[in-house]
C-alpha cells in the first residue's frame, strides 16, 4: 500500500486543480446542485490498454509486479455544494461503483471545505478510496471535484494490469454519469533483487523506454534514485512541463530495508511517494 496519506492527496488535488482552473484547462457547467446525467454520455470503455503496455514494459526489464495504482479525478461543478448535496453525490458515486449496502462516509467539514470520503479493501489485495469534495475558495463560486483511487497488489498472479484495466472501466463509467472526462494516472511498480549499479539502472530504464517506444526528455540521477521523464507517441495523453510534453515517468530506487530495487512506472506521471 502506498504511504501517501489521504490528507496529502486532498491537498495535492486542491493545488493541481486550482492551477488547472486558472490556466483554463478545467471548465464546467454552472450549477448549484449535483450535476444530473445527460443524453449521449462519453464512451465508458477503456480508451487504450495503458496498464497492459506499462506492465509489458516492466516485464521487459525482468521485473515482477509488486503493486499498482490508479487515480482519476474531474471537476463536477464550478460551484460550492452544501453538505446535503455533496452527500447525495457521494451516495450516487458509491452506487455507480457497485458498492454494496449503504456506505459509511468519513466527513471532513471546515469553513471553506467539505469532503465525503470512503475507503475499504473491496477484494483481496485491492483498496478503493474515493472522495467527493467541495472547495469554496477555488474559483469565483467555488468548485466541486470527484477523486477515485485504487491501490492493488497482484500477488501470485503477477498481473497488476488486469486490476487496473477492470477499475479503469468502472471509473470511466462513474465519470460518464456526470458527463465528465476524467484525468487518469496509471502507476505500476515492479521489483528487482539487489542494488543496481548506475549503469545497470540506466540499462533497465532504457529497456522500458524501448519497449514503450518512448524518447527520454530529461532525467535525474542520485545516490539511490534514478528518475526519468519521457514521451511515448503511442500512449495517449500527457502533460506539458517546461514547454515539453511528457506522458511517461520512470523512477528506480533501492531500499536497503528489504534489499530490493523498486521500479516505478507511471503515465502520464508518477503519483504518491516512491
Amino acid at each position: 500500500m502506498r504511504k501517501t496519506t489521504r490528507l496529502a492527496m486532498v491537498a495535492f488535488l486542491a493545488v493541481i486543480l486550482a492551477g488547472l482552473y486558472l490556466s483554463g484547462h478545467v471548465s464546467g457547467r454552472e450549477i448549484g446542485r449535483p450535476p444530473q446525467p445527460q443524453d449521449s454520455p462519453p464512451k465508458t470503455g477503456v480508451i487504450e490498454n495503458i496498464p497492459a503496455r506499462l506492465q509489458k514494459a516492466l516485464f521487459s526489464a525482468g521485473a515482477k509486479t509488486a503493486s499498482v495504482h490508479l487515480e482519476g479525478w474531474a471537476l463536477l461543478a464550478p460551484a460550492f455544494m452544501n453538505s446535503e448535496d455533496l452527500a447525495a453525490a457521494a451516495r450516487r458515486t458509491a452506487a455507480l461503483l457497485n458498492l454494496e449496502g449503504d456506505p459509511e462516509f468519513k466527513v471532513q467539514q471546515e469553513k471553506n471545505f467539505i469532503a465525503y470520503n470512503w475507503e475499504s479493501e473491496i477484494e483481496p489485495g485491492v483498496v478503493l478510496y474515493f472522495s467527493v469534495q467541495s472547495l469554496k475558495s477555488a474559483g469565483p463560486r467555488g468548485e466541486t471535484y470527484l477523486l477515485l483511487n485504487i491501490d492493488g497488489r497482484p500477488g501470485a498472479t503477477n498481473d497488476g494490469a488486469a486490476i487496473l484495466s477492470s477499475w479503469e472501466e468502472r471509473f470511466r463509467g462513474a465519470f460518464a454519469f456526470w458527463k465528465k472526462a476524467p484525468h487518469m494516472t496509471f502507476n505500476v511498480t515492479g521489483v528487482l533483487p539487489g542494488k543496481l549499479s548506475p549503469a545497470a539502472g540506466e540499462e533497465v530504464a532504457e529497456r522500458i523506454l524501448r519497449d514503450l517506444g518512448a524518447r527520454r526528455i530529461e532525467g535525474m540521477l542520485g545516490e539511490d534514485l534514478l528518475s526519468i521523464s519521457a514521451y511515448a507517441p503511442g500512449i495517449p495523453g500527457g502533460v506539458v512541463a517546461a514547454g515539453k510534453k511528457i506522458n511517461v515517468n520512470i523512477a528506480l530506487r533501492y531500499h536497503s530495508t528489504d534489499g530490493l530495487t523498486y521500479i516505478h512506472l507511471g503515465s502520464p506521471l508518477l503519483s504518491g511517494e516512491y
